[in-house]
């Protein structure tokens, strides 16, 4: 493992929507979700968000690493995607990005003391992956996301959920 892999802290969500702002705050709608819906015949599931929430010592502040973002199915292979055309190849969703962790910034209107309060202001990384048209996969099934940083993975660092086929609503 690397040094920052191994002092990492990673959660995941799953939401209806999901944005960070400037100054690093996050809004999140349905958040917390453990399934996404998918209509019968329809070529994709409900929109969703994906978010990614990294945070490392403040020895890291400043840092980069390599953030991997990967699909998984049940029995853990990578989920391809179907090309744009149907004479091109299945693409693994896998998404790498290489953040720098960021120090949280307090509000201008409250002053913190500098007694040993930067052990409690971790550095941050928040990355959010919108899926506005939802994604191919397939009801009645289980999936997984999971991250790997700097190319190191843990079991803690992965999300489950299960796509459901959802009903049409009925007119009343």
């Amino acid at each position: 493992m690397s040094p920052l892999s191994d002092a990492a802290t990673v959660n995941l969500l799953l939401a209806d929507y999901a944005a960070a702002d400037p100054t690093g705050k996050l809004n999140i709608i349905g958040g917390g979700v453990a399934m996404v819906g998918r209509l019968p015949n329809a070529p994709a599931t409900a929109p969703f968000f994906l978010g990614v929430f990294l945070s490392a010592p403040a020895a890291y502040y400043g840092a980069e690493c390599l953030v991997e973002i990967r699909l998984e199915d049940k029995a853990g292979n990578l989920v391809s995607l179907p090309g744009a055309s149907p004479d091109l190849p299945t693409t693994p969703l896998v998404i790498s990005q290489t953040p720098k962790f960021t120090v949280p910034t307090p509000p201008p209107h409250l002053r913190l003391p500098d007694r040993g309060l930067k052990d409690y202001l971790h550095g941050r990384v928040q990355l959010i992956v919108a899926f506005p048209a939802g994604l191919p996969l397939n009801a009645g099934e289980g999936y997984s996301w999971s991250v790997r940083v700097d190319e190191q993975a843990r079991r803690d660092w992965t999300l489950e959920f299960a796509v459901l086929e959802q009903t049409p609503a009925q007119p009343s």
